[in-house]
């Protein structure tokens, strides 16, 4: 009826598999009371793969139970009572967001970009050069919400003294840092080995 109600808590989590957000139907009569024993109560999910609903449980009328899942996306939620849409009016939907595993094994190289401007600089500690990482997936659609761990901006050819990278910044799939040094040589940069980018030279 409408006097039922149905609430998910939280609306929004990981899809590690592990996170949860608990589906809570309540399921009243006519008059508001509680309706309580009802066989077949299942909560159906569309719109992504991967979720899993748990098993419900029923305590003076409230139904209950958990999601998880392992894809990103949104899931739409609705209450069956043998297999009869019970689904109370309103928004039942939880957002599952990426791990940054999952996003790290998006990002395709061929469609991908790493550069560096300026190329060279002075090795003074001072004159910078930024470092872009452009990162996108198979549609060469920008692969967002990286991480600076995830990203790994990383330098060879000078010890760990003589340069350094500082100012990590996403905007809009686009990664970057800023390098600087005191020591002339070349400093080769890169990202974590995981996106099979080819690294690029600063010279100072």
């Amino acid at each position: 009826t409408t006097k039922s109600l149905f609430a998910i808590n939280p609306t929004a989590i990981s899809a590690d598999g592990t996170a949860k957000a608990h589906l809570s139907f309540t399921a009243r009569d006519s008059a508001g009371a509680a309706v309580v024993g009802l066989s077949g109560v299942t909560f159906p999910e569309t719109g992504i793969a991967g979720t899993t609903v748990g098993s419900i449980t029923e305590s003076h009328g409230v139904y209950e139970a958990d999601l998880t899942g392992t894809a990103a996306g949104v899931a739409h939620l609705t209450v069956s009572i043998s297999g009869t849409d019970k689904t109370p009016s309103g928004t039942h939907d939880v957002t599952l967001s990426a791990t940054q595993t999952q996003l790290v094994a998006t990002v395709v190289a061929a469609n991908s970009s790493l550069t560096v401007s300026p190329a060279t600089i002075a090795a003074d500690n001072t004159a910078e050069s930024t470092v872009t990482f452009t990162a996108k997936d198979a549609q060469s659609q920008p692969v967002k919400g990286l991480t600076e761990a995830s990203v790994g901006f990383t330098g060879t050819g000078l010890t760990a003294a003589q340069y350094s990278i500082s100012g990590f910044s996403e905007t809009n799939g686009v990664y970057t840092v800023k390098v600087k040094g005191s020591a002339p040589g070349s400093l080769s940069l890169n990202v974590v080995s995981a996106f099979g980018m080819t690294a690029k030279t600063v010279t100072l």
